[in-house]
């Protein structure tokens, strides 16, 4: 272990404690504001927690997305429901998601089988790479037992073809999206301020993030690059 290694397992051992302390400190306090029914004070405990140290819990999020959407922020409603949604399924997140997207009326959620595809898979997909490698795992031990005992290798073709496959998965990656924050947002053709505009979209519509340079999100429309100011995107990570 080189002194690089060490010095970072010595900073976790000695400081994660104190930092989830601190998470659990801000998020106690805001789930009791939130109990008295002071959503704008438990607000700050929670954009706190999941903006400034970059944490979060499930149950917060679905106290933000209620806080927003109780403010009329339906946007930011979405944005914290699709955060959940892209880690963990929840029928009732799904349905309240889509209630808000049905009243708003907006267009961009309408997914394809594949898309539908693509959401479970990524869900699933930490789960799969688990049991993948146990079993590759599992079949590397059997065989060198079976080297050990002078006996033939068994599964060679099941071995590699789980390893590729696991290889895959590892290196499988899709692109993130993001929530459109700000209504008359303009989309435009270059990432410059003195680009002419493509169009202009409200805010609460979901976009597909392909790539970034300096205040600008790189993004997909019609299957065409065009660009977003950052400030006007939600972006899922």
């Amino acid at each position: 272990m080189n002194l690089k290694t060490f010095k970072i397992l010595l900073f976790i051992f000695l400081f994660f404690p104190i930092i989830l302390k601190g998470k659990n400190d801000l998020l106690n306090t805001g789930d009791s504001l939130f109990k008295e029914e002071k959503y704008y004070d438990a607000k700050k405990y929670y954009d706190s927690i999941f903006y400034n140290k970059n944490m979060f819990s499930y149950s917060m999020l679905l106290k933000m997305s209620f806080i927003e959407e109780s403010l009329g922020n339906f946007e930011r409603s979405i944005y914290y429901l699709s955060f959940y949604k892209k880690r963990k399924e929840n029928i009732d997140v799904d349905n309240s998601l889509q209630k808000i997207i049905d009243i708003n009326k907006l267009k961009s959620f309408e997914n394809s089988d594949f898309d539908f595809f693509e959401d479970k898979f990524l869900i699933n997909k930490y789960y799969i790479i688990y049991l993948l490698l146990s079993i590759s795992i599992l079949i590397f031990t059997y065989n060198v037992y079976r080297i050990y005992k002078r006996k033939e290798i068994n599964y060679i073709k099941s071995f590699f073809l789980i390893n590729m496959f696991l290889l895959f998965m590892l290196n499988f990656k899709n692109n993130p999206s993001g929530i459109i924050s700000n209504n008359n947002t303009f989309i435009m053709y270059d990432p410059s301020s003195g680009s002419d505009v493509h169009s202009i979209i409200n805010k609460g519509e979901k976009i597909e993030i392909t790539g970034e340079t300096d205040v600008w999100y790189e993004i997909k429309i019609d299957n065409e690059k065009r660009y977003i100011r950052k400030k006007n995107l939600l972006k899922i990570n």
